[in-house]
């Protein structure tokens, strides 16, 4: 019977990390990399772009970090998107590094 408590207790306990995890609790991050200088984000689509600038202005739940770094991967396309600038706040200013590569944002 001790047995079987614990289990039970083991499962809420886990349905209620992934239910926090569902509903915001934790971000996840579809982006390659790390967004550090060593491991820079890996920019290869526009959704990619859209998921660093939340990270960068701290949107959308993602935690902010200002100072990320990213690269682009191949050009990008953002016309006629619903684009928001990366680093939109003069509080806290873009810090990291964004390398194009040579590729474009059109």
């Amino acid at each position: 019977m001790k047995t079987a408590k614990r289990a039970l207790a083991l499962l809420l306990s886990l349905m209620l990390v992934l239910g926090t995890a569902a509903a915001g609790g934790v971000s996840v991050s579809a982006l390659s990399g790390s967004g550090t200088a060593d491991d820079p984000y890996q920019i290869e689509s526009y959704s990619d772009l859209k998921e660093f600038a939340d990270i960068v202005n701290g949107e959308n739940g993602k935690t902010q970090n200002p100072s990320a770094c990213a690269v682009l991967t191949q050009d990008i396309t953002a016309e006629g998107s619903d684009w928001i600038p990366i680093a939109n706040s003069e509080d806290y200013p873009f810090t990291g590094t964004f390398d194009g590569q040579g590729y474009k944002i059109i």
